[in-house]
C-alpha cells in the first residue's frame, strides 16, 4: 500500500513540473481592421467645392493613381482633400495605391441649376439688382465688358460692370465693379461698393448656349452667377452715350 501512494505521489510530481515548464497559452490575434474611406462617395458642387475625406486604418505612404482633368488632390497621411477647380459635373472615379492595394474614390460634381434670365444673381439664384437695361463690348469676337443698371432713370445709381474678361477654356478671370446693390433679406450686403479685380471662376455654359453663364467667388467668399447673351438677341441695350458717359464703361 506504501509503494503505491509512493508511486501515486512521484507521478502527480512528474505531471506538476511538466505544466509548469509549458509556456502560458497566448490570446487569441485582435482581427485586422478594415481599411475603407470614411465616406463612401464626396458630393462636390461649386459653391462646397472642396472636402477632406480620410482612409481609416491605413499607415503607409498613400499616392494618387494619375490625375482626373479639372480636380485638384492634395494627400496628409491618410487623409485627401479634393477640390473641384472647374465645372466638369459627373461622376468619377479616383485611384488612391498604398502599401501594394488600390483604393477607389467616388467623385460626384452635381450638376448647377438652369438660369434663363440676364444678370447677376446670388450662389442660390437670387437677382441682385433688376437688370432693366444691360450692354456689352466684345473683343475678337467674344465679349469683354458687360454692364447692368438697375435704374433706367439714372443708371449709376445702380449697375454691375463686368470687364477684363479673359477665358480659357471653361475658366475665367474678370474684373467687378458694382455699385448700389441693395442688401439682402437678411440685412447683409451680398455685393458691396467697389471694384474687385482678378476675380476667377468657371464657365458653366456651352459655346452653342444663347447666354454666356459664369461661376465665380467674390472676395468675401459668397458666389455669383452672372449670365450674358452671347449674341443682341433679348438684350435690353444702353444708349451708347448712357453707356459711355454715365457708366464706366469706357
Amino acid at each position: 500500500m506504501f509503494k503505491l501512494f509512493a508511486l501515486i505521489g512521484v507521478l502527480l510530481v512528474v505531471i506538476s513540473c511538466h505544466s509548469c515548464g509549458k509556456d502560458d497559452p497566448l490570446p487569441p490575434t485582435p482581427p485586422e481592421k478594415p481599411i475603407r474611406f470614411s465616406t463612401e462617395q464626396v458630393d462636390l458642387t461649386l459653391e462646397n467645392n472642396s472636402t477632406s475625406v480620410t482612409l481609416e486604418n491605413f499607415k503607409g505612404t498613400l499616392t494618387q493613381d494619375g490625375q482626373v482633368t479639372g480636380f485638384k488632390v492634395t494627400i496628409t497621411g491618410n487623409i485627401i482633400r479634393i477640390t473641384a477647380e472647374q465645372y466638369v459635373p459627373g461622376d468619377y472615379t479616383f485611384i488612391f495605391k498604398g502599401s501594394g492595394k488600390s483604393y477607389p474614390l467616388k467623385v460626384r460634381l452635381q450638376k448647377m441649376p438652369e438660369m434663363r434670365l440676364t444678370g447677376v444673381f446670388t450662389s442660390a439664384g437670387e437677382e441682385l439688382l433688376p437688370a432693366r437695361f444691360t450692354s456689352k463690348k466684345f473683343d475678337q469676337g467674344r465679349v469683354s465688358r458687360f454692364v447692368v443698371s438697375g435704374n433706367q432713370d439714372n443708371p449709376k445709381e445702380q449697375y454691375v460692370l463686368i470687364s477684363d474678361m479673359q477665358i480659357s477654356g471653361k475658366e475665367i478671370s474678370f474684373t467687378l465693379k458694382a455699385h448700389g446693390i441693395q442688401k439682402m433679406s437678411d440685412g447683409a450686403r451680398y455685393l458691396p461698393d467697389g471694384e474687385q479685380r482678378g476675380l476667377k471662376g468657371s464657365v458653366i455654359s456651352e459655346p452653342s448656349d444663347a447666354k454666356l453663364r459664369i461661376y465665380a467667388k467674390l472676395s468675401n467668399g459668397k458666389g455669383i452667377n452672372i449670365l450674358i447673351p452671347n449674341s443682341g438677341s433679348g438684350l435690353r441695350k444702353l444708349s451708347t452715350s448712357l453707356a459711355s458717359s454715365t457708366l464706366p464703361f469706357g
